[in-house]
């Protein structure tokens, strides 16, 4: 009995501390969201694009980041077609069409064996665990 007081009182505690986490997430988002805004509206840019704020003792950024440049692969494919040079430039891949395989196996069902087989090709991924809120009693419902 003695254990199972504690461990309620450490949920308590854990929903109250929950609580609090989210509210102040909250309005740290709020504060976060109206400081961008001042920086997006009167900070001034530096010479590598990230943006500045004066604001007494604290100077804020926005800092920009650029991510690196890709092909894009649909132009990149009507380009090299364009100047005949697809069939030099693209590359095949194999692989397993799972409805073909299936098929087979629904096709040769009579052959002994085969769907035991089959079968053992499958594989169970491990299980997962991930730690729910705790409900009250009364609000648990099986």
């Amino acid at each position: 009995m003695e254990q199972q007081v504690k461990v309620e009182r450490i949920v308590e505690e854990y929903l109250k501390n929950r609580a609090l986490l989210e509210s102040l997430k909250k309005v740290t988002d709020e504060y976060k969201e109206m400081l961008t805004k001042v920086i997006d509206e009167q900070g001034e840019p530096d010479e590598k694009g990230h943006k500045w704020f004066h604001a007494g003792r604290f100077m804020l950024k926005r800092q920009k980041s650029q991510g690196d440049p890709y092909l894009n692969k649909e132009k990149a494919e009507a380009w090299a077609r364009e100047r005949g040079i697809w069939d030099d430039v693209k590359i095949v891949q194999e692989v397993l069409n799972e409805d073909a395989i299936i098929g087979y196996v629904w096709d040769h069902k009579d052959e002994p064996g085969l769907e035991a087989s089959f079968k053992g090709l499958y594989e169970t991924p491990a299980p997962t665990w991930s730690f729910i809120k705790p409900v009250e009693e009364e609000q648990y419902d099986l």
